[in-house]
């Protein structure tokens, strides 16, 4: 058994990543998914939870050779033909090249199979992976396109929280440009109109600090990365969004 004391607030599989960084992301993962790591005596399975300081983690590097649990999933609706769910900050919607199992779609297929190992679900939209919110998938085919082709009629509004560093001249405004997108997949901005994908975004602060703004975002439009390049563009990039020129975490 490993025993580590928590000696800042972090995200429990950040502070296992960091306290087990001679092994691989995939299983720091496993570790968590057949319950080998308990915080201040209490199993825990979820990534996500916030560890405070001086809690105790403790980690069974054996990995037991069980069935894991069944991931733990927050459905917010189901039907026969979609469901909705909270995705929670720090897991992808989808896979990338660097993560093949550890996404929403993974785990909401391994939640349908297990009524009808025949059940697949198809991806309607995503989140970024450090964006939390209502993610909604389909059952069928069907259902996802039309989904799809009707989505500007069916959201009516696309609302975000966000806080970004410093604080903002104009207290509420609208930021309106073309992205477009690098050889290494960064999102810019062109001010030439059609010069890329039409962005418009609103944004009003609510609180603010010495060091941050809160901000209340409502999309126009729903661009790759639309919000961390708008609040670049302003000035204020998103805490912690260091691809995006962020200075603090």
């Amino acid at each position: 058994l490993l025993n580590f004391t928590v000696d800042k607030s972090c995200i429990l599989l950040d502070f296992l990543l960091l306290k087990m960084s001679s092994k691989s992301r995939n299983h720091v993962k496993s570790l968590l998914k057949y319950r080998a790591v308990s915080v201040d005596g209490t199993v825990q399975t979820k990534f996500n939870m916030v560890l405070k300081e001086g809690q105790n983690v403790q980690i069974n590097r054996t990995v037991p050779q069980e069935k894991a649990p069944e991931n733990e999933l927050d459905i917010l609706y189901e039907d026969e033909e979609l469901i909705a769910i909270y995705k929670p900050a720090g897991l992808l919607s989808i896979a990338s090249d660097k993560e093949k199992e550890f996404t929403a779609y993974h785990m909401l297929t391994d939640y349908v199979k297990l009524k009808n190992p025949e059940d697949r679900i198809f991806v309607v939209h995503r989140l970024d992976r450090d964006t939390s919110g209502v993610l909604v998938v389909a059952k069928n085919e069907e259902i996802k396109l039309a989904l799809q082709e009707h989505w500007s009629d069916l959201v009516l509004e696309r609302a975000y929280y966000a806080l970004v560093e410093g604080q903002l001249k104009e207290k509420k405004g609208k930021v309106h440009s073309w992205l477009k997108k690098t050889k290494t997949l960064m999102m810019y901005s062109s001010d030439r109109p059609g010069d890329g994908l039409e962005a418009i975004t609103e944004y009003e602060v609510l609180e603010e600090s010495e060091d941050y703004s809160l901000l209340d975002i409502h999309l126009q439009t729903g661009r790759k990365n639309q919000i961390r390049v708008h609040m670049k563009d302003l000035g204020h990039s998103v805490a912690g969004d260091k691809k995006y020129g962020a200075k603090t975490n």
